[in-house]
């Protein structure tokens, strides 16, 4: 009890410290905000010049996004599922980041309306002259596509809305139960998530070249989520230390894990994408080839090779280290590197279906960047200034504040 006191005293409830808190975010909101407004402005210019390309980034943009978005919703359920108490004054960044699937809900409708402008198997004449997606048409049609759009937002919605109001009505209660009921509906919810996720990736990635098919691909797109959550997770973390607040609460033993954590599913994500391409590369059967093919002439083949490298070998010898772990600004460093990947990654997946001949960085990529990027965080920083940062009333804080890693300095 007098560690929840000290929680309380030191860093939730004082109101010189919400106060000044509040203050900062608030400041930063604002800047993300005109970032926004001046990304619009480029969208605009963009759309103008090339609506389909304009669309590819949008849609990039968005994907990339969703998945930090939808990496949360993960963290925060499997924090739940499993019990664990290192990871309480990490969970409610994490909820407040999974409620931004609101807004994303919301950035879904431009692709949803002009949707022959991003799937070619959307347009009749494309769908009449091709044998192969006449067969695909009960499954790819737009009315079933909506269909499964709304299920798995409006699921990710009442998880994400339900874990984020039922931590803070703990905050008022210091209900206890309420932790173990979030932990029931994480076991369905988690079920849920999986097959969403997955089919999401299929509906909206990999249908973008509707002959090309991939078992493995929502995997993919799980991995890169859980790589982007943890690099999220730090960063937001280290900024909140750099301005003074929740030093106490979130250690270096919670980099620590948050380190051992981005190392390993990083790995995973390796994992995984080494095994898809090598079944693609022992059968050799052409239309599995031929996403690699597409992706391996001209300046394609240069971010091909740059992903195993960048977002494998070199964050793996550098995060192998217990050093950089326990370092906040070196484990800073490398967690944002390793988000730049993600994004590349990402952008990897989706754009060489709108510029085939080679890789695109232009205006609409960055008008996307800014407005979705200016405008998610400004949602983001506005729910996290609503209650108090960390969750002080859950039972396991005093476990989570004492939690060591028992490794020597």
């Amino acid at each position: 009890m007098a560690m929840i006191e000290k929680v309380e005293k030191a860093f939730v409830l004082p109101p010189k410290d919400v106060l000044h808190l509040n203050q900062k975010l608030q400041k930063s909101s604002r800047y993300f905000m005109l970032a926004g407004v001046l990304g619009l402005v480029l969208c605009a210019v963009g759309l103008l010049k090339n609506p389909q390309g304009f669309f590819g980034s949008y849609l990039t943009v968005f994907c990339f996004f969703l998945s930090i978005t939808l990496g949360s919703l993960f963290f925060v359920m499997l924090q739940y599922l499993t019990r664990s108490a290192w990871s309480v004054t990490l969970r409610r960044i994490a909820e407040t980041l999974a409620y931004n699937v609101v807004f994303m809900a919301v950035l879904a409708i431009p692709v949803l309306i002009c949707m022959h402008e991003v799937y070619s198997w959307s347009r009749p004449e494309v769908m009449a002259a091709d044998p192969l997606l006449q067969l695909k048409r009960p499954y790819l049609n737009i009315p079933f596509f909506y269909l499964r759009t709304v299920v798995y937002f409006g699921g990710w919605i009442v998880l994400a809305s339900f874990f984020l109001r039922t931590s803070r009505l703990q905050d008022k209660t210091g209900d206890a139960s309420l932790t173990y009921r979030m932990g029931r509906v994480a076991a369905g919810g988690m079920v849920f998530y999986a097959l969403s996720e997955t089919f999401f990736s299929f509906d909206w990635m990999m249908s973008l070249d509707s002959h090309w098919y991939s078992t493995l691909f929502g995997v993919y797109y799980f991995a890169s989520s859980a790589v982007a959550i943890f690099c999220v997770l730090i960063l937001i973390g280290a900024l909140l230390h750099a301005t003074g607040h929740l030093r106490g609460c979130i250690t270096k033993e919670h980099y620590h894990d948050l380190g051992k954590l981005l190392f390993g599913f990083n790995c995973f994500w390796a994992f995984i994408a080494f095994a898809q391409f090598l079944l693609y590369w022992y059968t050799n059967i052409p239309e599995e080839t031929l996403f690699y093919h597409q992706r391996a002439v001209g300046s394609w083949k240069a971010v091909s090779l740059l992903l195993p490298w960048f977002h494998f070998a070199v964050p793996f010898v550098y995060l192998m280290s217990y050093h950089v772990k326990r370092n906040l600004a070196a484990l800073s460093l490398g967690a944002f590197g390793l988000l730049v990947l993600c994004f590349i990654d990402i952008y990897w997946l989706i754009q060489p279906n709108f510029h085939p001949a080679g890789a695109t960085f232009g205006i609409s990529d960055i008008g996307a960047l800014l407005a979705v990027g200016g405008f998610y965080v400004t949602f983001f920083l506005h729910n996290l200034r609503q209650a108090s940062p960390i969750p002080a009333k859950d039972p396991r804080i005093e476990e989570c504040l004492s939690y060591n890693n028992g490794m020597p300095e």
